[in-house]
C-alpha cells in the first residue's frame, strides 16, 4: 500500500508501478477497464466519497515508464498516474479496479490497487 498526503481542496497525485502475472508492467493494451472508488475511512462506518468512476486508460497507464514529477522510488519509473481532488477531510482509501483485456497475455496480478491519501484539515 502506498501513501501520499494532500491538503483539503487540492489535487492528490498517485504514482505507481502496476505489473501483471508475468511481472511485466501492464500496458494500455493489457487493461480492459479501470475504475476508481474513494472511501473516507476516518468515519465509522466508512463513507463513499466518490462512487465508481471509470478512468480513461490512455490518460493513466503509460507503456513507457515515466520518471518525472517527484518519482524517487527507483530509476525504473512508474506506469500509472492518477489525480483526484481531495474534497473531504480525513483518511481516504482509493481503490483502483483493473480488468485485463481478453487476450490474457499479461493479466493484472491484483485487480485492486489500494492507496491512502491523508487529507489534513486546513489550519
Amino acid at each position: 500500500m502506498s501513501q501520499t498526503t494532500a491538503n483539503l481542496g487540492t489535487t492528490a497525485t498517485i504514482l505507481s508501478r502496476v505489473v501483471g502475472v508475468t511481472q511485466a508492467l501492464v500496458t494500455v493494451a493489457s487493461v480492459g477497464t479501470l475504475t476508481r472508488r474513494i472511501f473516507n475511512v476516518s468515519t465509522e462506518p466508512p463513507t463513499i466519497v466518490e462512487a465508481d468512476t471509470e478512468l480513461v486508460i490512455e490518460d493513466v497507464i503509460f507503456d513507457v515508464p515515466q520518471t518525472d514529477e517527484g518519482w524517487g522510488n527507483s530509476s525504473a519509473g512508474y506506469n500509472f498516474k492518477d489525480r483526484f481532488l481531495c474534497s473531504e477531510e480525513g483518511e481516504l482509501e482509493v481503490v483502483y479496479t483493473f480488468t485485463d483485456t481478453s487476450d490474457g497475455s499479461n493479466p493484472v496480478v491484483d485487480t485492486h490497487l489500494i492507496l491512502v491519501a491523508n487529507v489534513p484539515a486546513d489550519s
